[in-house]
């Protein structure tokens, strides 16, 4: 047995995606500045710029992330997230504020300290 429905033009519609994968974005710059990123936490291993210098650089990533974060979502809803280049810089700042954070703890010493305590 057949059943043939004839439905008017737009009668079924597909409603707009709940959830859908972020995508890259980025261009070479943003790519750049995350591989010397991480390439700069061996330098901030050797001399720590200090705590609070780590802990404003994590915040300031964090904004970066964020801002690039609403600017898709605002334009074009929650589904549009896209890892761009303002995302990256973000990331690259909290990379090497997290290093800045972790090699200036108190007590650890740099990567070329090669005195003996006896």
């Amino acid at each position: 047995m057949t059943v043939r429905v004839k439905l008017p033009k737009g009668a079924v519609a597909v409603p707009p995606p709940v959830y859908a994968s972020p995508h890259w974005d980025a261009t070479w710059q943003g790519t750049t500045a995350l591989a010397l990123a991480l390439g700069a936490v061996a330098a901030v291993a050797r001399r720590p710029p200090g705590r609070r210098v780590g802990a404003v650089m994590i915040g300031a990533g964090a904004v970066l992330v964020a801002a690039d974060a609403a600017d898709d979502a605002v334009a074009h809803g929650p589904w549009a997230f896209s890892l761009g280049d303002l995302c990256l810089m973000g990331l690259a700042l909290a990379i090497v504020g997290a290093g800045a954070v972790c090699a200036g703890r108190n007590g650890a010493q740099g990567a070329t300290d090669t005195r003996w305590e006896e």
